[in-house]
């Protein structure tokens, strides 16, 4: 699957609020149809991973693509 065929297209995603790095070098793949869990103990940045990829938050490296539109580059508000 490469990133035209897929709904959600993650690749290369950090993301660190001062010191702690709390998404490290992520890649996610979702196509359509498919049903994703992300899963993790509290802490390892499950909610920091989908506010990224809704827009919410912008990741400091990485790129993510949703229905093939891109949200922007890392650092630039989208």
């Amino acid at each position: 699957m490469n990133s035209g065929d897929a709904v959600v297209w993650v690749e290369g995603l950090w993301k660190s609020f001062g010191s702690l790095v709390v998404n490290e070098d992520v890649n996610m793949r979702v196509g359509y149809g498919e049903v994703v869990s992300v899963l993790g103990p509290n802490g390892a940045g499950k909610t920091t991973l989908l506010r990224q990829v809704y827009g919410e938050l912008r990741p400091d490296r990485g790129k993510i693509s949703v229905m093939g539109m891109s949200l922007g580059r890392p650092g630039k508000v989208v």
